[in-house]
Formats: C-alpha cells, sequence, structure tokens
C-alpha cells in the first residue's frame, strides 16, 4: 500500500510539473486604421520579447521553425507579422 501511495505522489508531482512547463498560445488578429488585419501570435511564458521579421518574403513563422520556438520556455514570445 505504501508503494501505491508512493507512486500516486510521484506520478501527481510530475504531472502537475509537466503541465507548468507548457508554454500558452493565443493566435490573433490586430485591426489596422485602414481595416486591414496583422497576424499576432502570443505564445509562451516568462518575460515578453516581441519579434517582428524583417526584409520581404520574411515571416515570423521562418523563425519559429529554426528554433525560435524554443525561447517560448523561458519567455513569452509575441510574433508580430
Amino acid at each position: 500500500m505504501h508503494r501505491v501511495a508512493c507512486f500516486l505522489v510521484l506520478f501527481l508531482i510530475i504531472s502537475l510539473n509537466l503541465k507548468a512547463q507548457q508554454p500558452s498560445t493565443e493566435i490573433d488578429y490586430v485591426m489596422t486604421d485602414d481595416n486591414i488585419k496583422l497576424y499576432t501570435k502570443k505564445a509562451g511564458n516568462g518575460p515578453i520579447a516581441i519579434f517582428i521579421h524583417g526584409g520581404p518574403g520574411a515571416w515570423s513563422k521562418s523563425f519559429e521553425d529554426l528554433g525560435g520556438s524554443n525561447l517560448e520556455n523561458q519567455l513569452t514570445m509575441i510574433y508580430y507579422d
């Protein structure tokens, strides 16, 4: 019985910890004054960092694919296109 109780407590601690580490994601649009929707994505946990892509043909998804999403474990990333 003691082993079962220890296992359940350990399982509970691990499952709570895993849930706390999962970054939250929120996708939205910002409407400009001339009625254009601009894509925004907010993902992660921690201090806020804003990513604004540069150059023609570049977008925030390419940054995420190259490892930018790893920052979401430590930062709240706001992607803006």
